[in-house]
């Protein structure tokens, strides 16, 4: 907090030293310098009330089909893991039952599609329409009632 104050400070010494130069008033200056301050203490405030374990998971929106194989297809179950991650084997291994003339499932395990998607965390399955649209997603091991939405999306986005 110390920190965050001696940089608003530090600013609002340039700004007296710039409002002297230019000859404008310092006010001003010190209103603008004094809700930066305010801004970065809400958000140093609020980064410190997460508790220690505290996680957050942000499932990608949209998908582009044309990253994963058969972009033609109605459906994408895209599964991704790492490769030394039991669970994710035991989820990947769930999620090939599937596979349909109308849904591609595609493990995804490159690194360069993980940052491009936000994928901090794996397991990830994510269900996509023909557009992309994600339309339902799950981080972890799957519970067992997860099959049957999945089973039902299928069903209604394959039409």
């Amino acid at each position: 907090m110390a920190a965050v104050a001696g940089i608003a400070w530090l600013r609002v010494g340039i700004q007296k030293a710039q409002a002297r130069a230019s000859g404008t008033a310092m006010h001003t200056g010190l209103r603008a310098a004094k809700s930066q301050t305010m801004q970065m203490q809400t958000e140093t405030t609020q980064a410190e009330s997460l508790s220690p374990g505290a996680f957050s998971f942000a499932a990608p929106v949209l998908l582009h089909r044309s990253d994963f194989p058969q972009p033609e297809m109605p459906c994408l179950l895209a599964v991704f893991t790492a490769k030394n991650c039991q669970t994710c084997s035991e989820v990947w291994q769930q999620q090939q039952q599937f596979k349909s003339a109308s849904t591609a499932v595609v493990e995804v395990r490159q690194k360069k599609l993980l940052r491009r998607y936000g994928i901090e965390a794996v397991p990830v399955v994510v269900l996509a329409d023909s557009v992309g649209k994600v339309r339902w997603c799950h981080l972890g091991r799957l519970p067992n009632s997860a099959q049957g939405e999945i089973k039902a999306l299928l069903a209604d986005l394959s039409g």
